[in-house]
């Protein structure tokens, strides 16, 4: 089993905004530090791979992530003890709060690569029911099988 990550986030700009520019500038960098990371398994690619094919539904101010690691552990490890910390330090500068769950995770079997949509449905499901096995936040230690 693996375990499939998304979030999202409200930009406190546009992302063609001089606010958001260091947040895309450095989308490259925090997008290669995640596929060397051990335990980094997928993620989606559009053709552009730019800031703006992270954009949900063209909202101008609302991005997503999904990605897919071989165990929490592995996606833990990335987040908080590598040099992503260092770039989300900034992430007040960017990112507005939200007043609900903005990360979701749930576990996938070996090699499944889940979509958008399904990352989507996930958080909606966790901020309506709370953790459990079909969506857990990242502090629910409930459900970590590693």
């Amino acid at each position: 089993m693996e375990i499939a990550e998304y979030d999202i986030a409200r930009c406190v700009e546009p992302l063609d905004s001089l606010v958001m520019k260091d947040f895309v500038d450095n989308l490259d960098t925090v997008f290669a530090l995640a596929e060397s990371s051990d335990g980094f398994v997928w993620r989606p690619k559009s053709d552009e791979d730019d800031a703006e094919s992270y954009l949900i539904d063209g909202d101008p101010l609302m991005v997503e992530n999904l990605s897919v690691w071989a165990s929490v552990t592995a996606l833990h490890n990335f987040l908080y003890r590598s040099n992503h910390v260092n770039i989300m330090k900034r992430g007040k500068d960017w990112f507005s709060p939200l007043s609900v769950t903005k990360v979701a995770l749930w576990y996938i079997e070996d090699a499944y690569q889940p979509t958008l949509e399904e990352g989507r449905e996930r958080l909606k499901h966790l901020q309506t029911h709370g953790d459990s096995e079909f969506a857990f936040g990242l502090h629910s230690r409930d459900y970590f099988a590693d």
